[in-house]
């Protein structure tokens, strides 16, 4: 893939079409990166490549007549620990709209592990920050396994719930997904507005490395 320093609205499209950034969370392994491609319409890769960093699609949500709706962000941070990674979440999950915390299906115990990870993510953002939306989302149901539900108490904590099968379920599936979470953020950050119009000013849409990073990342790191 192209290397990517920032993506900007196209200067056809309009400065007030409305953008969210979702941000992919979990551990390793449980297949955010190819759930990042199945939201963007992309095929399934069968080969594992662990995310170095944070790696990023675009995704733009049009009405039945072509207009474009809104545009939506969705990010893959890397699940390491060290200073780069560390400092790549701070930097990007306060300005998030919605979080989406994946585990596997086929093993139990990841969801207990995704329900810590998605704590950690809420204990570091900013208590100022806008309110965000959380979902939880099994991945792999493709698998012929005997598995346990999620127990109620767990779906409780998250605004939805989905299940799928990066490799099987059909793009209209992840479609979906992604049009209920536009409408809940559309109408979150409607209610916000009402309630605090100072912010109502619109951010630059632009996801700028240097900028952010400095010297952190090396010209073949930046985004892949």
């Amino acid at each position: 893939m192209k290397k990517r320093y920032s993506k900007l609205k196209s200067q056809d499209q309009d400065p007030s079409t409305p953008y969210y950034k979702l941000i992919l969370i979990g551990e390793n392994e449980v297949g955010k990166t190819q759930i990042l491609h199945r939201l963007n319409d992309e095929k399934f890769e069968e080969k594992y490549s662990p995310t170095f960093g944070i790696d990023f699609r675009i995704k733009s949500i049009f009405e039945e007549k072509g207009k474009l709706k809104n545009d939506i962000q969705i990010l893959d941070i890397a699940g390491e620990s060290d200073e780069i990674h560390l400092k790549i979440e701070d930097d990007f999950i306060n300005d998030a709209h919605a979080f989406l915390c994946l585990f596997d299906l086929s093993d139990q115990s990841s969801l207990d592990r995704a329900i810590k990870i998605m704590e950690k993510y809420k204990n570091k953002i900013d208590p100022d920050a806008s309110p965000k939306k959380w979902y939880l989302i099994g991945n792999k149901k493709d698998l012929d396994i005997k598995r346990e539900g999620v127990p109620n108490y767990y779906k409780a904590r998250f605004d939805n719930y989905f299940e799928v099968s990066a490799k099987n379920s059909k793009n209209d599936e992840f479609q979906r997904i992604i049009d209920i979470i536009a409408y809940d953020i559309h109408k979150s950050e409607k209610e916000n507005r009402s309630l605090n119009p100072e912010n109502n000013k619109k951010e630059p849409f632009e996801i700028d490395f240097i900028k952010s990073h400095g010297d952190l990342f090396d010209e073949e790191c930046i985004i892949f």
